[in-house]
């Protein structure tokens, strides 16, 4: 059983020009809640914690929205998606 895990961070659309990469690792508690990751994120690429002023932002985990208060497990993905355009 791992305490520490490594999580898979990706950032979609604009949240990767925010963030200046498509995708990160952070290793982090096991069990974390997703609320606390996003504090983790937010600390560790600040643009991202601006543009999520400025636009919704939709949290997934392994492709599903997850609540806050969702316990991060091992091997997890966790994606940050703003709202989709088009017309």
């Amino acid at each position: 059983m791992c305490e520490m895990i490594e999580v898979r961070i990706r950032f979609l659309s604009a949240l990767a020009d925010a963030a200046g990469v498509s995708e990160a690792r952070l290793r982090v508690r096991r069990g974390v809640k997703l609320k606390d990751l996003v504090h983790e994120i937010e600390v560790k690429f600040p643009g991202v914690m601006r543009a999520r002023r400025r636009i919704p932002v939709t949290v997934l985990v392994n492709g599903t929205a997850r609540s806050p208060l969702f316990e991060v497990d091992c091997d997890a993905e966790v994606a940050l998606m703003p709202p989709a355009s088009g017309g």
